[in-house]
């Protein structure tokens, strides 16, 4: 989407959540901390403690503060014994800065209080309400170029009544955004779990979803063939939470079940502008064995089969570990 298309009204709405978030941190400061630091120098505790040491200019750098801001508040954390100062080895004319076991302490206490501030907020939330939020400040925290790298608040889970509908809206909305497909991809997904989910057989069948709070927000299927063939199906995962390796976790979860049941083979299609996706498959072993191209879903699309034989490519492909995945 270009700039030109963003309406004005979003714009404004992103600027004013900024600014009231930031006056909202700065009446909170105090609150947060509750040690008699202000948050120039908790961040600079917390900057210290995560590397070990950090100098005079790594400091002002990740801090974007100036020096002399640097070290009017050096100055109180050195004086409580927080932090303590070495010379730098590679030049006698600068520092380095290091925390002390005082100051690891405080960096616990700072952390307890802030999750506990955090905590209290977000119990006003519903389950239904607290799923979008995570979503949304990862999706927002990426635009914004921070690092949102935590996948701890996802689980996966086998299925269970409800989820086919969740994993049907996802298939819908997201190939729709990201790829321009149409309605019929939707109805053609929606039939095919309802279907699936119908006649599912748990010696046989496996179906996972990934949620983070009560919200599902990935999922994989393997569908049973015949007693040696599976075909794995309906993988995704929403964009918010790609790259902190769920889709790996899903994939393990998925061809550890096909080792379990010894399937001796497992297939799946997909179109090839799923780069990362096939990526993801190639690493597991899987190996292109068809591809066709034809129009569906609104779409001239090139879709290709990808086969893994569980005899004979696992063997050989010593990049990834089953059950070390999970």
């Amino acid at each position: 989407m270009k700039s030109s298309e963003i309406e004005r009204d979003t714009i404004h709405l992103v600027r004013t959540f900024n600014r009231h978030l930031a006056r909202k941190l700065r009446l909170l400061n105090w609150n947060l901390s509750g040690t008699g630091l202000n948050m120039t120098q908790v961040n600079i505790l917390w900057e210290i403690s995560r590397s070990g040491r950090k100098s005079w200019d790594q400091l002002a750098k990740t801090l974007l503060i100036d020096k002399g801001l640097l070290s009017r508040n050096l100055k109180p954390l050195e004086g409580r014994q927080l932090i303590n100062r070495v010379r730098d080895e590679g030049d006698n004319r600068k520092f380095e800065f290091f925390i002390t076991e005082a100051g690891k302490k405080m960096v616990v206490a700072v952390n307890n209080r802030a999750d506990q501030w955090i905590d209290e907020i977000l119990r006003s939330l519903k389950p239904s309400e607290l799923a979008p939020l995570v979503s949304g400040l990862l999706i927002y925290g990426r635009v914004m170029g921070l690092p949102m790298e935590t996948s701890g608040s996802v689980r996966i889970r086998p299925h269970a009544i409800g989820d086919a509908s969740y994993v049907t809206f996802l298939h819908g909305i997201l190939y729709s955004e990201e790829y321009g497909l149409d309605s019929t991809f939707e109805l053609e997904v929606g039939q095919g779990i309802i279907e699936f989910v119908d006649q599912f057989d748990p010696a046989l069948d496996g179906f996972w979803v990934a949620e983070a709070g009560d919200h599902v927000i990935g999922a994989i299927v393997i569908v049973h063939r015949d007693r040696e063939l599976a075909q794995l199906r309906w993988f995704i995962l929403h964009p918010a939470y790609r790259g902190l390796g769920l889709g790996r976790k899903l994939m393990t979860c998925a061809v550890n079940f096909c080792m379990d049941k010894r399937f001796k083979k497992v297939f799946l299609w997909t179109f090839d502008e799923l780069h990362a996706a096939i990526h993801l498959y190639r690493s597991f072993g899987f190996k292109k064995t068809e591809k066709k191209t034809h129009r569906r879903w609104g779409l001239d699309l090139t879709e290709e089969r990808y086969d893994l034989d569980l005899e004979s490519d696992l063997g050989g492909n010593p990049g990834w570990n089953m059950r070390k995945g999970m």
